[in-house]
C-alpha cells in the first residue's frame, strides 16, 4: 500500500473507482514510458564503447533530460506513485546519455555540442525558476500542479519532436532505411 497521501489513481477523481482506469492503465503506462526511455540505451552504450556518436542524435536526450525531471516534480506535486515511476528511471537514464554522449561529440560538430548543453543548462534553470516562483507566489497545491504539469506537457511536446533534429543535422540518409519505408509506405 502507498503511504499516506500518494494516490495510485488518477489524481483523486471519480475514476479511481474504476479498476482498469485507476490500476491497469497506469501500470501499464509505467513499462510503456520506461520502455520509451530505456529505448535508446544500446544505441547509446554502444556509441560510447566505440568512442564515437556517429549520427546519433544527442538532442533528443537533452531534452528527455529536462522532461523527465519535470515530471518527476509534477509527480511529487500531485502526488502520483505512477506518474513518478514512469519517469524516475527515464531521468536517470536521460542525464547518463547526455553524460555519456557528450564527450564524443567531434570537434566538427562543436555546435551540436554547444545546443545539447545549452538544453540541459536551460532547461535546468527554468525548472528552477518554475519552483522559485511556486514557492515566492505560494501558489495553491492545484495551481502548482497545473503550472508543473503544463511544464511537463510544453516538454513532452518538444521531446516527442527533438528526433526531427536529426533530419536537420544529418538529412533523411541519417534514419533507418526499414523505418523510412514504414513511415512513407513504400513496400518492397
Amino acid at each position: 500500500r502507498a503511504r499516506a497521501g500518494w494516490k495510485l489513481g488518477y489524481c483523486g477523481t471519480m475514476v479511481e473507482s474504476n479498476y482498469l482506469l485507476s490500476t491497469v492503465f497506469p501500470f501499464v503506462g509505467v513499462f510503456l514510458s520506461n520502455g520509451l526511455y530505456f529505448a535508446p540505451a544500446p544505441a547509446v552504450l554502444a556509441a560510447a564503447r566505440a568512442g564515437t556518436i556517429g549520427t546519433l542524435n544527442a538532442m533528443p536526450h537533452s531534452v528527455m533530460a529536462i522532461s523527465t525531471i519535470a515530471w518527476v516534480g509534477y509527480s511529487l506535486s500531485v502526488p502520483n506513485l505512477y506518474i513518478a515511476l514512469a519517469n524516475i528511471p527515464g531521468a536517470v537514464a536521460a542525464v547518463w546519455y547526455v553524460v555519456a554522449l557528450l564527450p564524443i561529440i567531434p570537434r566538427d560538430r562543436a555546435s551540436e555540442r554547444l545546443a545539447v548543453q545549452a538544453v540541459v543548462v536551460v532547461g535546468a534553470m527554468i525548472t528552477m525558476v518554475i519552483w522559485l516562483a511556486i514557492v515566492v507566489y505560494e501558489l495553491s497545491p492545484e495551481k502548482r500542479s497545473f503550472v508543473l504539469g503544463l511544464y511537463g506537457s510544453v516538454l513532452c511536446i518538444i521531446l516527442f519532436a527533438s528526433p526531427l533534429s536529426t533530419v536537420c543535422s544529418f538529412g533523411m540518409d541519417a534514419l533507418d532505411p526499414d523505418v523510412m519505408q514504414i513511415l512513407l509506405c513504400k513496400h518492397a
